[in-house]
């Protein structure tokens, strides 16, 4: 899912001549994988 938002985004980014923050999405990816971290760990509990 985070791979066809970044395409996406990229595309839409690059059709309307913005800045893509790829600095921001690398912080939602990371916040993504921490997330799923712990709800693995909670189910193993």
């Amino acid at each position: 899912m985070c791979n066809l938002f970044h395409t996406l985004a990229l595309t839409v980014a690059t059709h309307f001549d913005f800045t893509y923050r790829q600095e921001e999405e690398d912080g939602i990816r990371e916040y993504i994988r921490m997330v799923k971290y712990r709800i693995r760990r909670v189910r193993r509990e």
